[in-house]
């Protein structure tokens, strides 16, 4: 698995430790959690921008990070719209 996917696994469990559990994802539904991912992904775009074609620069690390969080959030979303298609099968 690359250091990537690694790193939103890892990401993923950061937001569950700060309360953002799987019950407060559902509160926000599937929709609300994408948005907070469009604007993440807003904030990637940015700092990919900004950084100048240079991969040591600050803004290819905070890009970088960004992506790692919008991704990890993109998962949340998924398990969340799953959840809600599970409890319609019921």
């Amino acid at each position: 698995m690359s250091q990537f996917m690694q790193d939103v696994g890892a990401e993923r469990l950061r937001q569950i430790e700060k309360g953002y559990t799987p019950e407060h994802d559902d509160e926000h539904g599937p929709q609300g959690l994408v948005e907070l991912v469009d604007s993440k992904l807003m904030w990637a775009r940015n700092a990919i921008m900004l950084r100048k074609n240079k991969p040591d620069d600050p803004e290819a690390a905070k890009a970088r990070t960004y992506l790692v969080e919008a991704t990890a959030m993109l998962v949340a979303a998924g398990q969340a719209l799953d959840r809600e298609s599970e409890d319609d099968d019921e």
